[in-house]
């Protein structure tokens, strides 16, 4: 085949994200084919500069900025801003040089072509006495084009022969690269609105598609999620407006690319390159037509649930466990432990409340439960806590008192001994120790003190039950806690000291861990009494007699009021504590923290061994 040329069309984003990575690397093109080709010198009768300046907004029609070729002729190079496209053309064609030589003295200059690239279209042009349109198409009499290259919808590189007789060298000029002027070719101009289209399948390539909005948008709806429902209808009319303007870009291209090419356009669909194209706008018009009503259809469907979702979100968050602590560290905690958290206030009610889920027996079917924090801490304090949670949240059947509280030490028995970040389970109790009658001869306890929750102590149990058996959920919960908020963490070791002593430094070592049943870094659970009263314990003596007259394992200062609130509202209660401090006078807040989280977890690995419970009156009370 004689008289081989090659022809390099590049089109590129002159407006837009992408526009000043485009210049630079156009640029830079222009700045090799000038070292490495010799593209030197004007080209005569266009009248412009051999160095393009700056490129201005894009325009109407075709400005041409710039050319210049070799002192020879046989290698030019041309730049032209079309209105958002800025194209890049070169023309190398020295004689007696073949395709492969040709391709060989072209890609150095222009490498790999970045994101920036809208494509490429490379033309081997040759001539054959009587080429044949076998497999192609013929753009003019006796002008041939084939495609080469892979037939890949978002394709960015295309390459294609061009072949026609050799007494039309002039057509083939005319329909490849141009007739003398500036004005592109009528390839050249299709090639680039293609390239738009192929493009737009690009970018739709790396949208989310369609059916998994519309999923998320469901699921939101299924689950009474506010945030969610927002964020994906949110999502979705983006993804339409980004849709619709692809709709009429991919409409604009495909008809510019026809009037391009004029007759030789024919009809939609066949084997060659044209018909592709043409099969292939009209196959992606009708995706994003598809995509465009499913995503309207579901948008409109959320749109007449969203006046039945307050409804049906108010009946899928009615709180069935309320969980008070008393200090930010434990309400911090325990708001660690919640899935699906938000904040709910109730008017008439000046406490915050964030109510959230924990997971249940069941595995699709997780409680919900309220968080609320006190104003501050004893046992008035809980009991007024109490009574507005109950109020405010008509559906909660139990209430868990969870936060920190001072051990109890018994280094002599070590069964019975508590360290710190230990977790202590009223599972036996509250004691009101201070709640007495005062008699000559001593003091007796007043009055009984209700009895905690039956289905946690059961549950209780069988966490036990699981222990034994080596299952610690709430290590897990710890773990995943302490990995987003290191503040949370375990303190050292040696900060965990029992005195015997307040007012000497004579330290108890601690028992043996084989023997006490501890084991490194890790809170081993107790059950038994708690005891209660409006004291905050700095007295080792105080809370040794307090603990051996009732056989308590913790202090603290809110349980009493928890117990009796929730036994007078008709409600079920527990308390469970993280031991952050010996109540002796070396108390401090460096437990404090770990103490409070311990406890938490504890309580999510407790609710999740009850099944789902029923709420209570099956509603909720008080405007929210």
């Amino acid at each position: 085949m004689s008289q081989q040329e090659l022809v390099v069309h590049l089109y590129t984003h002159a407006e837009g994200p992408h526009q000043a990575e485009a210049a630079a690397e156009v640029a830079a093109m222009w700045d090799r084919c000038r070292d490495e080709l010799g593209t030197t010198d004007a080209v005569p009768g266009l009248g412009l500069p051999v160095e393009p300046g700056g490129l201005g907004p894009p325009g109407s029609g075709t400005i041409a900025l710039a050319a210049a070729q070799r002192p020879d002729t046989h290698v030019q190079v041309l730049l032209r801003l079309h209105h958002d496209v800025l194209n890049l053309s070169v023309f190398a064609g020295p004689p007696g040089t073949t395709w492969p030589q040709q391709e060989n003295l072209l890609a150095p200059v222009f490498g790999t072509p970045s994101r920036a690239f809208i494509g490429t279209a490379w033309l081997y042009l040759g001539k054959d006495d009587e080429p044949s349109a076998a497999g192609g198409r013929e753009l003019a009499p006796g002008i041939v084009l084939r495609e080469t290259s892979a037939r890949v919808d978002t394709r960015v590189d295309r390459r294609f022969v061009v072949l026609a007789p050799t007494d039309r060298d002039d057509q083939l000029s005319d329909w490849t690269w141009g007739n003398g002027g500036v004005a592109m070719s009528p390839l050249a101009r299709y090639l680039m609105h293609v390239a738009k289209l192929r493009y737009q399948i690009r970018v739709h390539a790396a949208l989310p598609p369609a059916s998994e909005l519309c999923r998320r948008l469901e699921d939101a709806l299924a689950r009474g999620d506010h945030d969610e429902l927002k964020a994906s209808r949110f999502d979705i009319a983006r993804q339409l407006a980004a849709l619709r303007a692809m709709r009429r870009t991919v409409e604009i291209a495909s008809a510019n690319a026809v009037t391009a090419l004029g007759p030789a356009a024919g009809a939609p669909g066949g084997t060659d390159p044209i018909g592709d194209d043409r099969a292939l706008a009209d196959f992606f018009t009708q995706r994003l037509d598809d995509d465009i009503t499913y995503l309207e259809t579901s948008a409109e469907g959320a749109r007449q649930m969203t006046d039945l979702l307050p409804e049906i979100t108010r009946r899928r968050r009615e709180p069935t466990f309320g969980i008070v602590t008393a200090m930010p560290e434990e309400f911090a905690a325990v708001r660690f432990m919640l899935d699906d958290e938000e904040r709910l206030n109730v008017r008439g009610d000046r406490a915050n409340y964030f109510i959230g889920t924990m997971p249940s027996a069941v595995a699709d079917e997780p409680h919900v439960v309220v968080v609320t924090l006190l104003g501050e801490t004893a046992n008035s304090s809980a009991a007024d806590g109490c009574a507005n949670l109950a109020r405010s949240f008509g559906t909660v059947n139990c209430v868990v008192m969870c936060g920190i509280a001072a051990g109890v030490p018994a280094v002599t028995e070590p069964r019975k001994h508590v360290r710190l970040g230990d977790v202590v389970v009223a599972s036996w109790g509250i004691v009101d120790y201070d709640h007495v009658v005062d008699r000559p001869d001593g003091t007796e306890q007043r009055q009984s003190h209700p009895r905690p929750s039956s289905l946690l102590k059961h549950a209780a149990n069988l966490v036990e039950t699981h222990e034994r058996m080596g299952n610690r959920p709430w290590e897990a919960h710890i773990d995943a806690a302490v990995s987003l908020h290191p503040d949370f963490a375990r303190p050292p070791a040696d900060t965990d000291v029992v005195y015997a002593t307040d007012g000497g430094t004579a330290v108890l070592p601690h028992p043996d861990p084989l023997t006490s049943g501890h084991r490194p870094g890790r809170p081993k659970v107790h059950h038994g009494h708690i005891g209660s009263a409006d004291r905050s314990l700095r007295n080792l003596a105080r809370r040794d007699e307090v603990a051996a007259r009732h056989d308590l394992r913790a202090l603290e200062m809110e349980g009493t009021g928890i117990g009796k609130s929730s036994f007078a509202n008709g409600l079920e209660w527990y308390v469970v504590r993280g031991i952050s401090d010996y109540g002796d006078l070396r108390t401090g807040h460096l437990w404090r923290n770990h103490a409070a989280l311990v406890a938490a977890a504890y309580v999510k690995a407790l609710l999740a061994e009850c099944a789902p419970i029923e709420v209570r009156g099956g509603h909720v009370t008080g405007n929210r």
